[in-house]
């Protein structure tokens, strides 16, 4: 009696996992089967791309032994570019899969915004990628992330200090980078700032 118990939990454990296994796979390599879903794991996967987003929420904080967002900067890359371009056409192919037939009223409104809004910065993507200046005199990285530091990191026990630590250790880096992002685009594109008054050498 107590052997079959076992196989029965045994089989229900195989099928749940089974099952989670097959959405997960529908979820992230397929169109999922609900709207609703594929929007909400695009929210969750962006806002994975963002540690200080993360932080800023405060709600993954529990979590943080296991994601390790307060001890990471968003470092910019040059390739950043063209992989928005090519995650937001993936987004819209997904989302234009979605029949309106099959869509209740409120899933047929929040299709429309999410088009609308992928649509807007997949063209401020291709067609204005330089239309800003991540440092300049009155804002940009360097103010922001003071700022950030300052105001948002939480430090309340030993592990929080230490990943305070961790994050202004990367600042340095984080704004070389951007710097050396902003001075290699303005060149390329003919475009300057004027002189600002942070210098990255």
């Amino acid at each position: 009696m107590i052997k079959r118990g076992f196989k029965a939990i045994g089989l229900v454990f195989i099928f749940g996992l089974s099952l989670s296994s097959l959405y997960l796979v529908n979820l992230f390599f397929m169109k999922p089967v609900s709207i609703d879903h594929f929007l909400n794991k695009e929210l969750l996967t962006g806002l994975a791309d963002s540690p200080e987003t993360m932080t800023y929420l405060g709600i993954f904080d529990q979590f943080n032994w296991f994601t390790k967002h307060n001890s990471k900067l968003s470092i910019p890359n040059p390739e950043d570019n063209q992989a928005d371009i090519k995650d937001a056409k993936k987004t819209l192919k997904i989302l234009n899969k979605y029949k309106d037939s099959s869509l209740s009223d409120n899933q047929k409104i929040t299709k429309s915004i999410a088009i609308f809004d992928t649509e807007n910065n997949l063209r401020q993507l291709e067609e204005f990628p330089y239309h800003d200046y991540p440092l300049n005199q009155v804002r940009g990285a360097h103010h922001s992330i003071i700022s950030f530091m300052s105001d948002m990191h939480p430090v309340r026990d030993y592990s929080e200090a230490k990943d305070f630590i961790k994050r202004t250790d990367l600042v340095i880096g984080c704004l070389f980078r951007t710097a050396r992002l902003a001075r290699k685009t303005s060149c390329r594109r003919n475009l300057c700032a004027g002189v600002c008054v942070c210098s990255f050498n």
